[in-house]
């Protein structure tokens, strides 16, 4: 249309040129198409940013083996959530091309959006062989549970046999200090104890979700009855060599009038040892208060 505009124009007795005016129309035209190109390229490079992070995630999420029937239920769960996804993902990618084809009218197209696109299609291919491979993966789980079982036997073995050995031992002499540490020790005896009953916990739900009979593991009830009698006995030590110190960090002036708070301390804890089982440790305690 500035095409034909003729470049004077006469009005009246005057001759009017628009060559200025048509420059300045076609320089104006040009800078909107490049804030239209530009403004477009940073929308379809977006969404082809956001597409490609989601479908690299989806492909991370399938490409879990899992270890257990629970792990290959989760699997299940987050395949049957990326496949309801699918669809929309795919309706997201149409758009995004579609904007890409316009720019390509005019420009170079985002190099991104087809990245995204081969990745779209790789996630079609995995997703459709999943469940064929849950099921093989499942057999194979399955092949496993036997040396499973006898890998926990083997652990649980050995930590009945490391804690009889390496657990903290009640001296005759057994300092305030040393029962802090043993008591200490005693809470990572503790987690670690924790951390193998979830992995029998696990193995017990994988043998029940193939129909086997649960794994005989006769120490743990001897064990875990130890861990929490040692445990108890041992917290107890700690709680009372904590109130001892806290008055011994008194000074002298400001206990010296209360020197009652002592025999009341020794008082309470007595009456506290009357009630709670009888061990090595509660009489330790207890010669520790008298």
């Amino acid at each position: 249309e500035i095409d034909k505009i003729q470049d004077s124009i006469k009005v009246d007795c005057f001759n009017v040129s628009t060559v200025v005016l048509k420059s300045n129309i076609e320089d104006q035209l040009e800078r909107l198409m490049m804030s239209l190109i530009i403004a477009l390229r940073r929308k379809v490079s977006d969404e082809s940013s956001v597409l490609k992070a989601t479908l690299e995630d989806a492909l991370q999420k399938l490409a879990v083996k899992p270890n257990s029937v629970q792990e290959l239920g989760v699997a299940q769960i987050e395949a049957q959530k990326l496949m309801e996804q699918s669809p929309e993902i795919s309706k997201q990618l149409e758009k995004a091309d579609e904007k890409n084809r316009l720019l390509k009218t005019v420009a170079n197209g985002v190099e991104q959006l087809t990245q995204a696109q081969s990745l779209y299609e790789e996630f079609q291919l995995r997703l459709e062989a999943f469940e064929q491979l849950a099921a093989e993966l499942r057999e194979e789980l399955k092949s496993k549970m036997d040396q499973r079982i006898q890998n926990m036997h083997v652990e649980v073995e050995k930590f009945a046999s490391n804690w009889q050995a390496c657990k903290p031992k009640v001296a005759a002499k057994c300092t305030i200090d040393e029962a802090r540490k043993n008591a200490a020790e005693m809470q990572s005896w503790q987690e670690q104890w924790e951390t193998l009953k979830e992995e029998i916990t696990t193995l017990e739900g994988d043998c029940a979700d193939f129909g086997l009979e649960p794994p005989k593991l006769p120490e743990i009830g001897a064990v875990e009855e130890d861990l929490q009698a040692q445990q108890e006995s041992w917290t107890l030590f700690e709680q009372f060599a904590t109130q001892l110190d806290e008055l011994m960090q008194q000074t002298w002036l400001s206990l010296r009038p209360r020197l009652f708070s002592i025999q009341d301390l020794c008082s309470e804890w007595l009456g506290k040892l009357k009630e709670v089982r009888r061990d090595e440790i509660t009489h330790l305690l207890a010669t520790q208060v008298q």
